[in-house]
């Protein structure tokens, strides 16, 4: 659980840039907009528009409360599968 907590705090950064990528990329109808289609013009805006490259990680919170119920699901899913696959495996194959 605390590797997954690393990770995400880890690649949250640059999920957002991606996000904010998908977004602009998105908007952009127009040659003469001046959204920023760039991981490094969307990182510069995103920490000049914010104040603060720490906002690089708003909503992070909430990424951990959606982490907790996902894990749990697909532990119990994966666990519940094996089970059957080796009760299956261990009745013929039937």
């Amino acid at each position: 659980a605390l590797a997954g907590v690393c990770g995400m705090t880890v690649a949250f950064p640059l999920d957002t840039v991606r996000r904010n990528l998908q977004v602009a990329t998105l908007k952009v109808r127009h040659p003469e907009t001046n959204l920023e289609t760039t991981v490094r013009g969307t990182l510069r805006a995103v920490t000049l528009d914010w104040a603060q490259p720490l906002n690089l990680y708003r909503g992070l919170w909430p990424n951990y409360l959606k982490a907790a119920p996902s894990v749990g699901i697909s532990f119990a899913t994966f666990e519940t599968v094996k089970a059957w696959l080796d009760e299956r495996r261990l009745d013929g194959g039937s």
